[in-house]
């Protein structure tokens, strides 16, 4: 088969671009390109069959064509290695995901638990505090920080901000950051819109002397890598990005007027809300309503999820450690689905089972895991689950009841991290989920100690969403 002009080009492109400089005679080809007299002919040969390149007076000179299409084959091998090192950073993101090599070509990229890398939410913040204007898109947010730096810099510093996120991100600011985004557009002339955005977030920011955007790649919610780019192309892939999604935005401005003026930043119980493409506002378990909260190694609670995938802040524990929740399944209790995966620990449904599980991070083959039945579970009602982990014993707790224990050293120590809640495990070998959980979870409760019998029953008793079946 007759090779392409493409072809020939990056077989043949040191030749071909020596000739830029040309016209050379083969000898002085020969000299400067260190092949033998037979492997220049050949080339030569082959490049002017393309027409790109041709003799004049016994010399060799590129044609125009050939210096077109040398540029297209470098472009195309400049692309190739920026998608080759950005390939890490890009993993997490749909196939479909609008995203262009002009923003790769040149970008400088940090993996969140790269030793060499910086810190991501430190990058994207050193950005805000130093730029006169922020045009952002965003489908979550992976730290209250940037709410609080973009606040105070759209109010005190006088910086322009321009945001259009998802219609659940606003919807989870609104219920709990209501002072946010009142005091962000009221006090500091930011614009909020509403629109369908990538599920990455974009920042473009003028910092005076320059501008430059930054792209942060979520994974479950979490920040996973930024790319940084300061060059016109990729600028202007940002720019069109962003203006893209404001063409279509819908103005909430007036919205946001309407909601409280109170500067708060507390979600539930001060741990903040789940905030993310696809977040449930928080909500406020029936004891927190005004009341003291049934321990004070409470971490965190309130998180709703109908149908999709929430996460929490970012909290751990040392010694023990308890999870909570109302479960309502809706669906088949035979696959593969967690209900809370908050590091080493979790909730889960697999192998007909429903699992309360605490691995050993030394040992991944020994667990604390405490399991029941799936008939014993009711599907389309809610009922109450609790795992508690106190180093020495796994319980497992239905309706207040214990159900479940295994006893054994297992050591508690969960990472300062995000807790993933409620995602379908499609693929376990390799590592495929996605956010359709089937069913509802409600009231999420997370703890740094172990909760006794009494402190489990009293949760069930004055937390149910629902008695009996949900209503259709």
């Amino acid at each position: 088969m007759e090779e392409s002009v493409f072809e020939v080009v990056k077989r043949r492109a040191d030749v071909l671009d020596l000739l830029r400089d040309g016209p050379f005679d083969k000898r002085v080809l020969v000299e400067r390109v260190g092949s033998s007299r037979s492997t220049v002919d050949r080339a030569t040969r082959e490049l002017a069959s393309k027409g790109l390149i041709r003799r004049v007076n016994g010399e060799f000179e590129t044609t125009v064509t050939g210096v077109l299409a040398l540029d297209v084959v470098q472009e195309c091998e400049r692309s190739a290695t920026a998608l080759e090192r950005a390939a890490a950073a890009l993993e997490p993101l749909w196939k479909e995901s609008p995203l262009s090599v002009d923003f790769l070509r040149g970008a400088d990229r940090a993996l969140v638990g790269d030793v060499a890398g910086f810190d991501v939410r430190a990058g994207v913040r050193a950005a805000f505090e130093r730029a006169s204007s922020v045009r952002a898109v965003v489908p979550d947010v992976s730290s209250v920080e940037h709410l609080e730096v973009l606040y105070a810099q759209a109010v005190e510093g006088d910086t322009t901000v321009e945001l259009v996120c998802s219609e659940a991100l606003f919807d989870a600011l609104a219920a709990s950051y209501s002072g946010w985004l009142h005091g962000i557009v009221v006090d500091g002339g930011a614009t909020v819109g509403t629109a369908a955005v990538p599920e990455f977030a974009l920042f473009v920011s003028d910092l005076g002397t320059h501008r430059v955007a930054q792209l942060l790649v979520y994974d479950d919610g979490r920040p996973h890598a930024v790319l940084r780019n300061e060059t016109d192309a990729a600028l202007a892939w940002a720019d069109g990005c962003v203006e893209a999604c404001t063409a279509r935005a819908t103005d909430r401005t007036a919205d946001v007027r309407d909601l409280p003026e109170s500067s708060s930043f507390a979600g539930v119980d001060g741990s903040g809300p789940v905030l993310g493409d696809r977040a449930a506002a928080a909500t406020t378990p029936a004891d927190l309503d005004g009341g003291e909260p049934v321990s004070e190694s409470l971490l965190g609670a309130g998180y709703a999820v109908d149908g999709e995938r929430l996460r929490t802040p970012a909290f751990g524990a040392t010694g023990a450690a308890t999870v909570a929740c109302w479960l309502r399944p809706t669906g088949s209790l035979s696959t593969w689905q967690v209900v809370v995966k908050w590091d080493e620990l979790s909730l889960a449904l697999r192998h007909r089972r429903f699992f309360g599980t605490l691995y050993d991070r030394d040992d991944e083959r020994r667990r604390a895991e405490a399991g029941l039945p799936v008939a014993e579970l009711t599907v389309d009602a809610w009922q109450h689950v609790a795992y508690v982990a106190d180093g020495e014993t796994g319980t497992l707790y239905l309706d207040g009841e214990v159900v479940a224990e295994t006893v054994d050293a297992y050591p508690v120590a969960l990472d300062d991290i995000g807790a993933a809640i409620g995602y379908h495990y499609v693929d376990r070998d390799q590592g495929v989920h996605t956010p359709d959980f089937e069913g509802q979870l409600a009231d999420v409760r997370f703890y740094d100690a172990a909760l006794d019998a009494g402190d489990v029953e009293r949760i069930y008793r004055t937390t149910a969403p629902s008695r009996g079946h949900a209503a259709r």
